[in-house]
C-alpha cells in the first residue's frame, strides 16, 4: 500500500506535464502502478442527490382536472401530454408512478358504439311503437352486410398451456422449467385479403349469404333484391312478413325503397345505430367462430369454401339456434325500454 505523500507526489508530477515513464523512473516504481494511481485519482465522488420530486398539491389538481375533462371529450391522456399542458415540472416516470399509486389506469380502450339522447330516444319510441303496434318479428326477416378477411376477426382468444423441452422431446408440465407457448397469427402487409357478403334471416331457421363484389351501391343492391333476396323471401317467409335493414344510405335512397314498394315488400322502420337489435349480428358471430376455429385460411378460395362450410353447418345442425333468437327478440326490446334506450348487452 503506498503512502498519500507518494500518491500527492504522482499527481503533482502528472499535472506539471511529466510523462509516465519519467515518473515511473523518478519514483522507482512500475508505469502499471503509476496509470493505476493516477485512474483511482480521477474516480468520480459519488454525490448525494436531493429529494425525490413529488407531485405537490397544486400539481394533482391539474392533473385529476385535466385527466377528467380528456374523459368527458374522449381525448388520449398520456404522461408525456400531462405534463405539456399543464406544465408539470416533473420527469414522466415520476409522474407515472403518482398515477399509479392513486389508482388511475394506462390500458387499452374498447371500442364501442356511442349512442347520444337523441338515438336513445329514438330508439324507445320506434320499440314502443312495434310493441304496442303487435309487429309479428317470428315472420320478419332480417339482413346485414359483413366482410370475412383473411386475417380473421380481432378477438381471437384461444387457451394454451405451458411447454418443456427435454432431449428434443415436447413434454407436458414436468418438473423442470418452463416455457409459454405463444401462438403467432399472420398479418397481410397490404389489402385485397377479403370478401363482403349479403346475408339473411329467414323466419324458417335457414340463412342465406350472397357475395358481393365491389362496393354495394344502390343498383347493385336492387339488383340483388330482385334477383336474390325477393324470391327467396317469397319461398321461406309468409307474404306479410317485414323486412328488416339498416340505414345504410344504399338501403335507404330513394331508388331503392320506390323498388321495395313496388314489390310489396313490407320495411320496417329501423332506430339509427342500432346492431345490437339485429339478430343477423348474432349469426355474423357464429359464423366467424366457424370459419376461424380451424386457422387462418391461406386464401381467398380456402375463405369463400370456409364461410360456405359454415353456413351449411348453421343450417343444417344449428337450426333451433336461429329459431331461439326469434323467440328471444322480445326480451331484447323490453331490455331496451328498461334501460333508457341504452345498447342491448
Amino acid at each position: 500500500m503506498y503512502t498519500n505523500e507518494l500518491l500527492i507526489t504522482i499527481k503533482n508530477m502528472r499535472n506539471n506535464g511529466k510523462k509516465l515513464r519519467e515518473i515511473s523512473s523518478a519514483l522507482d516504481i512500475t508505469i502499471s502502478t503509476v496509470q493505476w494511481v493516477l485512474r483511482d485519482c480521477k474516480k468520480k465522488i459519488k454525490r448525494k442527490t436531493g429529494p425525490k420530486p413529488h407531485i405537490s398539491k397544486r400539481y394533482a389538481i391539474r392533473i385529476r382536472k385535466y385527466i377528467k375533462i380528456c374523459n368527458e371529450k374522449g381525448k388520449k391522456a398520456t404522461c408525456q401530454r400531462i405534463i405539456n399542458e399543464t406544465n408539470l415540472n416533473v420527469s414522466r416516470k415520476t409522474l407515472n408512478n403518482w398515477l399509479l399509486s392513486e389508482d388511475y389506469k394506462f390500458e387499452k380502450q374498447a371500442q364501442s358504439i356511442q349512442i347520444t339522447q337523441n338515438h336513445k330516444n329514438k330508439r324507445m319510441e320506434l320499440v314502443s311503437s312495434w310493441i304496442e303496434n303487435n309487429i309479428v318479428f317470428e315472420n320478419s326477416v332480417f339482413t346485414d352486410e359483413k366482410k370475412f378477411n383473411l386475417d380473421g376477426p380481432d378477438n381471437w382468444y384461444i387457451f394454451t398451456y405451458n411447454l418443456c423441452y427435454y432431449d428434443n422431446t415436447l413434454y407436458r408440465h414436468t418438473w423442470t422449467s418452463k416455457q409459454n407457448i405463444k401462438i403467432s397469427r399472420q398479418r397481410r402487409h397490404t389489402g385485397g385479403g377479403g370478401i363482403m357478403y349479403w346475408g339473411m334471416l329467414m323466419p324458417n331457421g335457414l340463412i342465406s349469404l350472397k357475395k358481393v363484389i365491389g362496393n354495394l351501391n344502390s343498383e347493385k343492391y336492387i339488383h340483388l333484391l330482385d334477383s336474390y333476396a325477393v324470391p327467396l323471401m317469397k319461398m321461406n317467409a309468409t307474404p306479410n312478413c317485414h323486412f328488416i335493414q339498416d340505414n345504410c344510405s344504399s338501403h335507404k335512397s330513394k331508388k331503392t325503397m320506390k323498388f321495395l314498394r313496388d314489390k310489396n315488400v313490407q320495411v320496417l322502420e329501423w332506430p339509427p345505430l342500432s346492431p345490437d337489435i339485429n339478430l343477423m349480428e348474432d349469426i355474423w358471430r357464429m359464423l366467424s367462430n366457424l370459419v376461424y376455429q380451424d386457422g387462418q385460411p391461406r386464401n381467398l378460395i380456402e375463405l369463400e369454401e370456409k364461410v360456405q362450410y359454415a353456413v351449411h353447418e348453421l343450417n343444417m345442425n344449428r337450426r333451433h339456434v336461429m329459431l331461439g333468437l326469434y323467440s328471444s327478440f322480445r326480451k331484447r326490446l323490453t331490455t331496451i325500454l328498461r334501460t333508457g334506450g341504452n345498447l342491448y348487452k
